[in-house]
């Protein structure tokens, strides 16, 4: 496994009462296995947590797109106490990936349903996302997250650490 890291959640409590109230998520903790942590983004079990410095930059950049959750994170069991992290959660599925042009794989569930199994090419619709600095694409099982280009920028001269921007064609799932 080489530097990988193994992150993982550790639920202490889940509370999630009224849906319209979407912050009553509480006492969320996050695992992190590795020999050097590091980072202002990563992803615990396909979900993506960030550092109140990039929570803070997405909320001045896109503050209608994506929403926070605090979490509390230790490493090696220890709390880290010198950053904050949170869950970020985009708002929005956007329906804009390509059937046609994508490259893909799926598989037929036990009840007959199409699933999502591998992609191996993916282009997005870019009429439904021209105007969106960042979106979640809703149709595959997957938690694909598309930045435009400016915002990567933004991000990546912010000084964040631990964040990677790959091409589309770059990428397989």
């Amino acid at each position: 496994m080489g530097n990988r890291q193994k992150i993982w959640f550790e639920w202490s409590q889940y509370i999630l009462g009224d849906k319209s109230q979407p912050h009553q998520l509480k006492e969320l903790s996050v695992r992190i296995e590795a020999d050097i942590f590091v980072g202002d983004y990563f992803e615990a079990n396909s979900i993506p947590v960030v550092s109140e410095k990039v929570k803070n930059l997405l909320l001045a950049e896109v503050p209608e797109y994506v929403d926070f959750f605090p979490i509390q994170a230790f490493h090696h069991g220890k709390k880290i106490t010198k950053d904050s992290f949170f869950i970020m959660y985009i708002k929005e599925k956007t329906d804009c990936f390509d059937w046609k042009k994508s490259v893909y794989r799926t598989s037929i569930l036990n009840n007959g349903e199409k699933s999502m199994r591998s992609i191996h090419k993916l282009v997005l619709l870019e009429d439904n996302i021209k105007d969106k600095k960042i979106v979640r694409v809703a149709e595959v099982g997957f938690n694909i997250i598309a930045v435009r280009e400016d915002l990567c920028q933004i991000i990546l001269n912010s000084g964040a650490k631990g964040i990677e921007f790959k091409e589309l064609s770059q990428t397989l799932w």
